[in-house]
């Protein structure tokens, strides 16, 4: 479960480099582009269609952005994996895996949906809920930290929540998996899940 949390990050530090890098260059090439390649944008002046190349530069990033970023992804990676182990310790099969992934994506869908809501309103109510639910945090919350200024005390509770709903899944998981792992063989529906929790 660390090996893949780690190749996530590592993804992740891969394609923001990747665009960070492309954006750096976009600016000469943006440069030669309009009309000015034998003088440097700052010499060439706006290009005909009004575009200044010199006034293009990177957006910066704050260092507490990307700190945030990562803690979040942790968290919610620790969060959704202990679910996703508990049902992959269920099922024999990927068909039947399907079956009850359902519940575990629903959370997914709705922080995304929540998402698109707190980039036009980051303040609003459903954003300031949704970036402290914990299954939906870690889409949220990230997404209001790199747009507006939240207050420290809804990150701190979202981050506490979370390691709380955590520490639930897990134990819900561990006992999932010490009975499910050994029972080869057959298939576990809702009703038997809660059977084993209770076990």
């Amino acid at each position: 479960m660390a090996g893949i949390g780690a190749l996530g990050i590592t993804q992740l530090i891969f394609w923001l480099a990747t665009i960070f890098g492309l954006a750096a260059a976009a600016g000469p090439v943006i440069g030669i582009i309009a009309g000015a390649p034998e003088v440097s944008a700052e010499a060439a002046g706006p290009a005909p269609d009004g575009f200044d190349p010199a006034t293009f530069s990177i957006p910066s990033v704050p260092p507490s952005l990307i700190l945030y970023f990562v803690l979040f992804f942790v968290l919610g990676y620790l969060l959704y994996s202990s679910l996703f182990a508990a049902m992959g310790s269920a099922v024999d099969s990927q068909t039947d895996t399907q079956q009850l992934m359902f519940p575990i994506m629903v959370p997914i869908m709705i922080g995304y949906f929540i998402m698109f809501q707190a980039m036009n309103n980051p303040d609003s109510t459903l954003a300031v809920v949704g970036s402290i639910i914990p299954f939906c945090a870690p889409i949220v919350m990230i997404t209001r930290i790199a747009i507006t200024e939240v207050p420290f005390w809804q990150i701190a509770l979202s981050i506490i929540l979370m390691l709380g709903t955590f520490a639930i899944t897990m134990w819900l998981s561990a006992k999932i998996y010490r009975i499910g792992i050994l029972s080869y063989g057959s298939t576990a529906n809702y009703k038997e899940l809660w059977k084993w929790i209770q076990e």
